[in-house]
């Protein structure tokens, strides 16, 4: 599917942000929480800055009810 082929993509780019957090994102919807925070985690290693990645990983964490995790990557994301 869908997340195979991007996975298939970051074996040839793999410092590209795009693709992890699309893998990122389709793992969410899927309910693969781990594999979702994983990717969100190492598209924020390349992109420390980026807002849009700590939300979304905040969002993840929010729907596993934790809110901890999620308050501090939300905090992360408006700094």
């Amino acid at each position: 599917g869908a997340i195979r082929a991007y996975k298939g993509a970051l074996t040839l780019q793999p410092d590209n942000t795009h693709v992890m957090q699309e893998i990122a994102s389709l793992s969410a919807e899927i309910g693969k929480y781990p594999q979702s925070i994983s990717y969100f985690k190492k598209a924020i290693e390349c992109e420390p800055k980026n807002a849009h990645l700590w939300g979304n990983l905040a969002l993840v964490y929010r729907q596993q009810a934790k809110f901890t995790d999620a308050r501090k990557a939300l905090l992360t994301a408006i700094q």
